[in-house]
C-alpha cells in the first residue's frame, strides 16, 4: 500500500521457549531499504488476516497473547498513524484466509473459539462497514490461503477434519466466481498439501510459499505455482525452493530494482522481492 510493505502482529518466542502473540507493526520502504515502526494494533494478533483495502490496512480476527480467539476487526490509517475498531465478525475466528478483490475484503474458513472448523465465505464492505455472507466453500478449511485472479478467488491448501476428527491435508483447489457467487472444484490439485503457507499473485500465477506438512510434522521449503493465465490450460508446478524451510510465513510481490534483492537470483526476470504483508 502506497509503495510500502507493512508487517503487523504475529508471534515472538519468549525466553521460556513459548510463543506469544504481539501487536507491534512496522513499515518497509524498499526505496531507502529502511524499516520504520508504526503505531501498534489495538490487540495482539496471530493467525489473523491483514489486508490493504483503499487507503487503509485491515486486521481481522486471530488469537491474542492469551490464545483467545478474537472476533474484532481494526483498521490502520497511515495518514493519522492510528488503528481504530470497525465492525466485528459475528463470531471469533482464527487460522482463516483473506484477500482483497472487487474493492472488498474477503475472508474464508478458519476455526472458532469452540474449535469448530468453518467453510464460510464472508465479505466486508468498507463503505457500509458491514460483513455479509456469501456462498460457503465446498469444504471446511483452516491454515489455507486464498488469492484473487481477475474476478475469481482461489482457495488452496490447509486442512480439514475427517470422520475420526483427525486433521487431513487438503490438496483440492476450489475457485469462487465473484459475479456468480458460486464455487467450483478445479480439475487440478496441489502436488502436495501445504499448511500455514504464504501466498502471492503475479501475472495470473499464484505462488504458495513454504508452510507445514502434517504428514511429516516438519516445515516446508517448497513453492508451488498455480498458473491460471489460460482457461482450460491451468497447471500446477514446483517453483524455486526456499533457502530454508519455514511455516507461518506471509508473502507478497514488490516491484524492486534487481540491485535491492541480490539473494533472489533464482526468481529470474522480472525481478521481484518476496516480502511479508
Amino acid at each position: 500500500m502506497g509503495d510500502f510493505l507493512f508487517v503487523a502482529g504475529g508471534e515472538v518466542e519468549l525466553g521460556t521457549g513459548r510463543t506469544c502473540a504481539v501487536r507491534g507493526a512496522c513499515r518497509y520502504d524498499l526505496r531507502g531499504d529502511r524499516w520504520t515502526e508504526i503505531a501498534p494494533m489495538k490487540a495482539c494478533r496471530e493467525h489473523f488476516v491483514l489486508g490493504a483495502l483503499g487507503q487503509y490496512l485491515y486486521a481481522v480476527g486471530g488469537r491474542n497473547e492469551l490464545r483467545q480467539v478474537l472476533p474484532s476487526v481494526e483498521r490502520y490509517c497511515p495518514r493519522r498513524n492510528k488503528w481504530s475498531s470497525v465492525q466485528s465478525f459475528d463470531r471469533s475466528l482464527s487460522c482463516h484466509a483473506g484477500c482483497v478483490a472487487d474493492g472488498l475484503l474477503w475472508v474464508s474458513g478458519g476455526v472458532t473459539n469452540t474449535a469448530q472448523y468453518q467453510n464460510r465465505l464472508m465479505v466486508y464492505d468498507p463503505e457500509q462497514d458491514q460483513w455479509q455472507a456469501r456462498s460457503p466453500m465446498l469444504q471446511r478449511r483452516v491454515y489455507h490461503v486464498m488469492a484473487p485472479v481477475r474476478r475469481r478467488l482461489y482457495v488452496l491448501g490447509g486442512n480439514d477434519l475427517d470422520y475420526n476428527n483427525d486433521r487431513v491435508l487438503v490438496r483440492h483447489i476450489d475457485s469462487y466466481s465473484v459475479d456468480a457467487d458460486q464455487w467450483t472444484r478445479c480439475t487440478f490439485s496441489l502436488l502436495t498439501g501445504q499448511n500455514e503457507s504464504g501466498v502471492a499473485v503475479h501475472d495470473d500465477r499464484i505462488y504458495v510459499v513454504g508452510g507445514y506438512s502434517i504428514w511429516t510434522n516438519e516445515p516446508l521449503a517448497c513453492i508451488q505455482v498455480l498458473n491460471v493465465s489460460t482457461e482450460g490450460k491451468e497447471e500446477v508446478f514446483y517453483g524455486p525452493t526456499l533457502p530454508f524451510a519455514s511455516n507461518g510465513v506471509a508473502t507478497c510481490f514488490l516491484p524492486a530494482p534487481y540491485s535491492t534483492c541480490p539473494n533472489l537470483q533464482t526468481l529470474q526476470v522480472p525481478h521481484h522481492r518476496i516480502g511479508t504483508l
